[in-house]
């Protein structure tokens, strides 16, 4: 075993550990999904129980739409495999956080060098807001690891097409769209990338996407079906966007200073039994609340560039806002003291940018495509889980940066130059088009 594997080991446990430890600290190892997460716990796990049951695909005792099917599945098979155990439960969603730290390891080589992406792989392990999310029964873990490693698929050298890297992105990329259906967002900039990153091949820019789309709507597929034949009708993904458009885009969400940019149950807004409730099924409901939330806005076109504020606000707040006060301040401290690093990096991508580095475009499309779900629907930062790994590849090529800047400041002091390297790694080593990529 090598250095490098020894290392990447050494965090993948640590990684684990943190997780494990936190499980048992907060919720306790074999605890049930709470509430703390509203209903979204309890509904995946009834899914995944009536799955393993023989009842199906269902909720409120008849087949549904409502949620998307990535992570019940995922669950159901832990509970097929050990029963409806908690604690196995626990551990595979520590398991998950501990295998997208070696992910991240993999794909922040191809923007830095190998130390500094050991240290980004180290900051995830211990990044509290990720590591949180391992102590919940939500899709958060698995949508972050399948997301990252279908962007490190697309991390090799232009020079010629990988297929089999090609075609594990697309699969990749449907299993986070049953996951989280906002994925298909950043469909039509990872087309931009790839015209940017075959440098006008148009070719080979054309057969990538047209790799990953195919494979992406095959994997899809099987739920679209199965959609048609229980609502006798080809729909969205989920049944669940009218409700999370129109609860985040009304009067209240407006006028309560509490819920600015924040989201709130449907079942307390007006109108909700008259006009929805009492429609016959779950599509003329999800269909009818889209029609709301687009009312509200037309009715105050005014309001939304404030609306539009307060999402983006909420987004990116630091205060996590949940019961436990230590953990709110340990976020917070965390998220502080990388957010200006994350910034720099950030802005230093633009240069790359200019220089035409598609790497760097892929990196920012990850942020543009969230943002644009952020404004449509609403900006918890629960939904900023899955741009923790990213945004520590930007924390880390600011440190670089910042360490330039230092070394140029002080040229007197020797020994900056042990720890910074050039803004991406060399352009030999991008162009092997290797496993390791």
């Amino acid at each position: 075993m090598n250095n490098q594997t020894l290392l990447v080991a050494s965090i993948f446990i640590l990684a684990l550990g943190v997780r494990i430890a936190m499980n048992g600290l907060f919720q306790g190892l074999n605890a049930p999904p709470g509430d703390s997460m509203g209903a979204d716990a309890r509904e995946f796990d009834e899914l995944a129980q009536n799955l393993i049951s023989g009842k199906g695909y269902q909720l409120w005792e008849q087949p549904t739409s409502f949620r998307a099917p990535g992570f019940p599945l995922f669950l159901a098979g832990i509970y097929k495999l050990f029963g409806v155990n908690y604690f196995a439960a626990r551990v595979a969603f520590s398991l998950i956080g501990a295998m997208t730290v070696v992910i991240l390891f993999l794909a922040a080589r191809r923007f830095t060098s190998e130390p500094w992406a050991l240290l980004c792989a180290f900051l995830l392990a211990l990044y509290p807001h990720h590591a949180y999310y391992s102590i919940h029964f939500l899709s958060e873990p698995l949508y972050t690891l399948l997301l990252l490693s279908a962007t490190w698929c697309l991390l090799y050298p232009a020079d010629k097409l990988c297929i089999g890297r090609t075609i594990l992105a697309g699969v990749l990329f449907g299993m986070t769209a049953l996951i989280r259906p906002l994925v298909l967002l950043l469909m039509p900039m990872i087309a931009i990338w790839a015209v940017l990153h075959y440098r006008k091949r148009w070719r080979l820019a054309a057969v990538s996407v047209l790799i990953i789309a195919a494979v992406q709507i095959l994997t899809m597929a099987p739920w679209a079906m199965r959609n048609h034949r229980v609502h006798g009708t080809f729909m969205s993904m989920t049944t669940n966007g009218g409700s999370t458009f129109w609860g985040s885009n009304n009067e209240r969400v407006l006028a309560e200073k509490a819920l600015h940019g924040g989201w709130i149950s449907t079942s307390e807004l007006p109108g909700k039994e008259e006009l929805v409730s009492s429609l016959p099924t779950e599509i003329a409901r999800d269909k009818k609340e889209w029609e709301l939330g687009f009312q509200f806005l037309r009715t105050h076109p005014g309001s939304i560039p404030r609306l539009l504020m307060y999402k983006f606000l909420r987004f990116w707040n630091p205060w996590l806002g949940t019961p436990n006060t230590l953990l709110n301040l340990v976020v917070l401290v965390s998220y502080g003291a990388l957010l200006p690093f994350m910034i720099i990096g950030w802005v230093y991508t633009f240069k790359a940018l200019v220089r035409g580095s598609s790497r760097e475009w892929l990196l920012n499309f990850h942020v543009f495509a969230t943002l644009i779900g952020v404004f449509i629907f609403w900006g918890a930062a629960r939904f900023r889980v899955p741009l923790v790994p990213f945004l520590l590849i930007y924390a880390v090529l600011g440190l670089q940066q910042v360490l330039r800047w230092a070394e140029a400041a002080m040229p007197s002091i020797h020994g900056y130059s042990k720890f910074t390297t050039k803004f991406s790694i060399q352009e030999q080593d991008l162009e092997q088009c290797s496993p390791e990529g």
